[in-house]
């Protein structure tokens, strides 16, 4: 019998767990600095969507240190009372909750640090557990919507109102991800390119990363893509530029993806860290913030820059709503059946080009790996 794909968790929340008034984020993170949040909030991204084993509250718990450990007993007590009464798995960290606290950190926190390392631990995990709390009443928000269906798609429909905001960000394969964002990347630089009206936003786009054609673009993101994709442990991903004839050129196109410490974050739908997936640890040490952010660059990731520079444009240049013209324009959607084979076609060329791609890359120019000790020692 094959493996059950799906798994239902429950979120702990601050107020199923603890008595009394919940409290505010800025109490329990104030006196940590943005740079031990940042790192600690990547950590619990790095977590694997499957068959994670640091998602599982009693081997997070477990790293943490000995002064702790009177906290630890008794928040995994906790833990185990509420899936004795609730029936269900219990998680600590989600992919939603932990972006959160990156774009906590950010916009509100600097270098002050005041609290102790035995402190901060105690503090983030209260902080994880107010923010789901927060995610968790908001989520509710949208269930009295599904509460005039009396069909049986009621129960599947107030479920997905529960888990839009949060549902990509754990329901994805990582190898399939990359591979669809690939296919449709090429097809829609593909598209771009054979579009006269098209040239002027292409070109400002092609300026803004300084490469001569789309190709060079992707030869440069696929590399960064690869750190993702074949990160074997789950930690935080960090990519070394080498000190190299190309260091100039790649630390430039890094910043292009890496987020500005003077940028606010917090937005809807995370669209900033969607487009900038990565931030500097070091003068040439890059994080990856969450793995799919980086293999959505290339080509979720391109709609967002694609509109920021479509605004820049002169008036008469720009496109009123570029994003729906680009997917209506689709040139993966066969739109009769005589163009099938133009499509398997294109399909195939598009495979013999990401292949190409891959044996082409340099492991000079960047290096990954990852480091599977807990942040918090």
């Amino acid at each position: 019998m094959s493996e059950n794909p799906f798994t239902f968790e429950i979120l702990a929340e601050y107020g199923a767990l603890y008595d009394g008034d919940i409290p505010e984020l800025p109490a329990l993170l104030t006196g940590i600095s943005r740079d031990k949040l940042l790192q600690i909030a990547a950590f619990f991204l790095g977590f694997y969507n499957r068959k994670s084993v640091l998602a599982s509250p009693y081997e997070l718990l477990s790293k943490f240190r000995p002064e702790n450990n009177e906290f630890v007993n008794d928040l995994w007590k906790r833990i185990q009372a509420l899936q004795n009464s609730s029936e269900q798995k219990v998680r600590l960290i989600s992919p939603q909750t932990a972006l959160l606290l990156f774009e906590y950190a950010y916009d509100h926190l600097d270098d002050t640090e005041t609290q102790t390392h035995v402190e901060i631990e105690v503090s983030i995990i209260k902080a994880v557990l107010v923010q789901n709390e927060i995610n968790t009443r908001k989520q509710e928000q949208s269930g009295p919507t599904t509460e005039h269906i009396t069909s049986l798609l009621r129960y599947p429909l107030w479920n997905l109102t529960q888990s839009f905001a949060y549902s990509e960000l754990i329901n994805y394969s990582i190898a399939e991800l990359w591979a669809c964002q690939l296919i449709k990347s090429v097809s829609l630089f593909q598209f771009l390119a054979s579009q006269e009206r098209m040239q002027p936003l292409l070109q400002a786009f092609l300026a803004y990363y300084h490469v001569p054609d789309w190709e060079t673009y992707l030869k440069k993101v696929i590399p960064l893509t690869l750190s993702a994709l074949k990160n074997q442990r789950e930690a935080q991903t960090d990519i070394v530029v080498q000190k190299d004839e190309h260091l100039a050129d790649n630390i430039a196109f890094l910043e292009k993806l890496i987020i500005k410490n003077t940028e606010a974050l917090s937005d809807s739908d995370f669209r900033k860290t969607r487009s900038k997936p990565f931030y500097w640890v070091d003068e040439l040490t890059c994080r990856i913030i969450f793995n799919p952010f980086v293999i959505e660059t290339l080509y979720k990731g391109l709609y967002f820059k694609l509109n920021e520079i479509n605004a820049t444009l002169p008036g008469h240049l720009q496109f009123k709503n570029l994003r729906s013209l680009l997917k209506s324009q689709n040139p993966l959607v066969p739109k009769n059946k005589s163009t099938c084979t133009i499509f398997l076609y294109a399909i195939a060329k598009i495979i013999n080009f990401a292949l190409w791609v891959l044996l082409q890359f340099n492991e000079r120019v960047v290096q990954y790996y990852s480091n599977n000790k807990a942040p918090l020692k």
